[in-house]
């Protein structure tokens, strides 16, 4: 069972993107010499924002530099790839086919993508002179029809998130791609960090869905049933080596409260992506509960919520 530690993706960090920084529906790029109404919004692409004002005549306030002035209402279509959410996509809506990301690579190991649309995913990690150290390309379409009739007469299917486990490299870039020919690539969160091996997980393992659906009543008594988002949950038991409890427990008490990515399907350093194994056993959440037992055996139980 590996844990992925996710590196910030900072501006410096991010080396280039497919996308531009405003999409033609979204709100202008902040001009200080206009005068806002309140509000009215603006995106800065610097930090691939949205805000909203807050006041009347509001001039010479730039976000976010100004919280009393504005607030931020979202990330924008360029940005949507990096905020706290799955469900919530940086999309190709200029038909280019594909959606591409170049990072920096240093001091990492592994990238996960989330809420992802495409056909494919193709990855290369480049060394400091631009040389191909590593390259891997997945095909999304998944091939598990349950009957004839499945296979003869319903819509291709596609996974939604992807994982590939690279060489650490001390200086370098990771660049990816999403495919989609004709337009409308989508992916809804990119984390890549360094993984951490806590131990072996105990079959079986729980999965389930949190769900955000709202059941709504209205005054004559008519109900409908209004479709939210929902969020995976992961339950398990890990096995810890007797000379790693103290280790295990101090890595899961210092990403206590934060979003990491769980693989806990007992992936090994030979498995670079998760073929052969399940997408449902990869979550991109925290763990809500953690009861550890130490006696003939050394077990961590963990309850682990999905962001939505």
């Amino acid at each position: 069972m590996k844990v992925m530690i996710p590196r910030e993706i900072t501006p410096a960090r991010l080396i280039s993107t497919s996308l531009p920084a405003r999409h033609a529906g979204e709100p202008e790029e902040y001009d200080p010499d206009r005068v806002y109404a309140a509000d009215e919004k603006c995106m800065v692409a610097a930090t691939d924002r949205i805000y909203q004002s807050l006041e009347d005549n509001n001039q010479g306030h730039p976000p976010p530099d100004n919280p009393e002035f504005w607030v931020s209402v979202g990330a924008t279509n360029r940005g949507r790839w990096n905020d706290e959410y799955v469900n919530t996509f940086s999309e190709d809506l200029e038909g280019l086919g594909y959606i591409q990301k170049e990072l920096d690579a240093a001091g990492t190991t592994s990238v996960a993508l989330f809420g992802v649309l495409g056909t494919s995913v193709q990855f290369w990690l480049l060394d400091s002179l631009g040389a191909v150290v590593a390259e891997r390309t997945m095909d999304l379409l998944w091939d598990d029809c349950l009957d004839w009739y499945d296979h003869a007469f319903s819509t291709p299917e596609y996974g939604d998130r992807v994982y590939w486990q690279y060489p650490f490299l001390a200086s370098g870039t990771l660049r990816f791609r999403i495919n989609l020919p004709g337009g409308g690539a989508r992916l809804g969160l990119a984390r890549y960090g360094l993984e951490r091996m806590l131990g072996q997980t105990l079959f079986p393992i729980k999965t389930g869905l949190l769900d955000f659906s709202e059941k709504v009543t209205d005054t004559l008594g008519r109900t409908r049933i209004k479709q939210g988002l929902y969020a995976g949950l992961l339950d398990f038991t890990v096995v810890i080596r007797d000379d790693a409890v103290d280790k295990a427990r101090r890595v899961l008490e210092s990403i206590r409260g934060l979003p990491v990515v769980w693989l806990v399907d007992n992936l090994t350093d030979s498995q670079d992506t998760l073929e052969g194994s399940y997408e449902t056993l990869m979550v991109c959440g925290y763990y809500s509960s953690l009861a550890g037992t130490v006696s003939w055996s050394k077990e961590y139980v963990l309850s682990v919520e999905g962001v939505v």
